[in-house]
């Protein structure tokens, strides 16, 4: 829910000005707790980061879980 609300707040920024035209983006990435795949706080990061890209390569402007919800 946290991260729902920082995407529709982020995709809702309008520039003024010679920005006006300009739009912002946001991929964000999840692991859903609680997950037994990960171990350390570098194997939470490492998930947190591939979903992220997953949510990149799927057109941006939304939130991939790990796991998938």
């Amino acid at each position: 829910m946290v991260s729902e609300r920082l995407l529709q707040s982020i995709q809702g920024i309008e520039f003024t000005g010679p920005l006006s035209k300009l739009r912002i983006s946001v991929s964000i990435g999840v692991v859903v707790m609680p997950y037994e795949k990960f171990t350390t706080i570098t194997d939470l990061i490492r998930l947190a980061d591939a979903a992220m890209y997953t949510a990149k390569r799927k057109g941006r402007n939304r939130i991939e879980s790990v796991p998938p919800a």
